[in-house]
């Protein structure tokens, strides 16, 4: 995504106007969830920027809470994951560059459902 659009971060990019961190923050609300975790790299300035004044308020407007990972060096997905300290037993991720229409709350009441270790949404990207 970088080659296509520079040095904006992807999570900054706009989709009919609205950067695609806005929107998965705005997803994740619409679907019920009050405590988000945003892992990003501390040399990311715009994206904590970004995260500061726009998706924090966002979510503390809907009654939840967007709680920052700092990253010092990049670590991934699990390593950010690993980072997570909340009470809760179940942990959804969402990467910033995909967006679904995905139920995902219908999707975490399944995978409590089966009782699962582990429950990944995939698609097939023609």
């Amino acid at each position: 995504m970088r080659e296509s659009r520079g040095r904006e971060h992807k999570a900054l990019v706009k989709v009919l106007g609205v950067p695609m961190l806005e929107r998965n923050v705005l997803a994740l609300l619409s679907h019920g969830f009050r405590e988000i975790f945003l892992a990003v790299n501390a040399k990311e300035a715009s994206v904590l920027t970004f995260a500061k004044a726009r998706a924090t308020p966002l979510a503390r407007a809907c009654n939840a809470e967007l709680k920052l990972i700092v990253e010092k060096q990049p670590l991934g997905t699990m390593g950010a994951a690993a980072k997570v300290r909340t009470t809760a037993e179940d942990l959804v991720v969402v990467n910033v560059d995909n967006l679904t229409t995905l139920d995902l709350a219908a999707f975490l009441k399944h995978h409590r459902s089966t009782k699962a270790a582990m429950t990944i949404a995939t698609h097939t990207e023609p």
